[in-house]
């Protein structure tokens, strides 16, 4: 169901090219050590899919944890990626898709991060065991009317995988409650024309 979902655009991504599943998914956020669903590993261009959402449905409603965590966790990795040109970028604010999108579901206030904003991340297999990846995360002030989800109003990295999990699965709902995202979504990645590709 999650591969057949997406739609050609996803498809052969320099920037993608594995998907594994790994039960020990964990990262401290904000200080707080949770469970990770799924997560996009940019340096080893891979989808980590941690087993918690194996479930039959999960913070997206009707939609199954899995496909959903799938979809969200694959459009990362257009963060740094502009399909368009096929240009990887190296810091997202570069990227020409990042920044229609943050201007089309903003306004966005950034916030600089403080020592209580710093996320630490191990991946079991991409990590060194004891080897823990420490970086600050931006802190995003959502000052938009567009918003699928509480989740998506962290950044704009956020809130376009979670508008695009919506609109790949159910289209009606994002449309009509984020027209100006879905939008731009389904221009940009060709979902007026293109049919999604069976895995």
């Amino acid at each position: 169901m999650a591969l057949a979902a997406l739609p050609r655009s996803f498809r052969g991504l320099p920037v993608l090219t594995s998907i594994r599943r790994e039960p020990m998914l964990y990262g401290r956020i904000h200080g707080v050590l949770r469970p990770l669903h799924g997560g996009f590993v940019s340096a080893g261009r891979a989808i980590v899919i941690n087993d918690s959402c194996f479930r039959p449905n999960g913070r997206f409603g009707e939609i199954d944890d899995f496909t959903a965590t799938v979809i969200h966790e694959w459009t990362h990795a257009f963060n740094n990626y502009d399909p368009e040109t096929g240009t990887i970028h190296r810091d997202w604010r570069d990227n020409l898709l990042m920044k229609e999108y943050a201007e089309v579901s903003g306004p966005w206030e950034f916030r600089a991060p403080t020592v209580q904003d710093i996320g630490r991340f191990y991946v079991p297999g991409m990590h060194k065991p004891g080897d823990i990846i420490e970086k600050k995360t931006e802190v995003w002030i959502f000052k938009g009317i567009e918003a699928l989800t509480d989740y998506s109003k962290c950044s704009p990295q956020e809130h376009l995988s979670d508008t695009m999990v919506h609109l790949l699965l159910s289209p009606e709902s994002a449309e009509r409650n984020a027209p100006k995202c879905s939008a731009l979504l389904s221009k940009r990645f060709g979902l007026d024309s293109a049919e999604p590709t069976q895995p």
